[in-house]
């Protein structure tokens, strides 16, 4: 098989995985947690690396580093009091993350994590971003899985005997 095929295979595979992953997270925004981030005790706005007023902006990923102000309870990357908010002048809206790279000062709490977000549909570059946190334990969020992964193979055979698999 030629080297031609072959990257147009894998380029074909990588847009059919990323436009599914893309185009299911879309609605995350909408679907926010219900999580009622008003009781969590510490409040930090983060600094956002790209400029939101872009059309190109619209759910695009975020992935921060942040250091707490104040303790914050985490025990791992599943059970934590992290949440990301965002502020378009009506208050704070929480809004799906996930954290990694937990700098532990002790076994149920973190100095330090990076968070990783989508930008929302309605990003206009005026709106504030927030990661909101507690020192207590609270419960772990409770995101919609927007990804469904299953155990299964797929072949393309552009000649006839000649397959490839996945």
């Amino acid at each position: 098989m030629g080297l031609k095929t072959k990257y147009f295979m894998a380029t074909v595979i990588v847009i059919l995985f990323l436009s599914s992953f893309f185009t299911t997270n879309a609605l995350s925004f909408e679907n926010h947690s219900t999580t009622n981030i008003e009781n969590l005790a510490f409040t930090q706005e983060i600094p956002i690396p790209i400029d939101t007023s872009l059309k190109n902006a619209k759910f695009q990923p975020i992935d921060v580093h942040v250091d707490f102000e104040n303790s914050c309870w985490a025990k791992d990357e599943i059970h934590h009091s992290v949440r990301v908010g965002i502020d378009e002048g009506s208050g704070i809206i929480e809004i799906d993350s996930q954290i990694y790279d937990l700098v532990k000062t002790d076994d149920t709490h973190i100095k330090s994590c990076n968070i990783v977000f989508l930008t929302p549909e309605n990003a206009d570059g005026k709106e504030k971003y927030y990661v909101l946190y507690d020192s207590a334990e609270t419960d772990a969020p409770d995101y919609e899985d927007h990804i469904i992964l299953e155990d299964t193979s797929y072949y393309y055979e552009p000649i006839s005997g000649q397959k490839i698999a996945f």
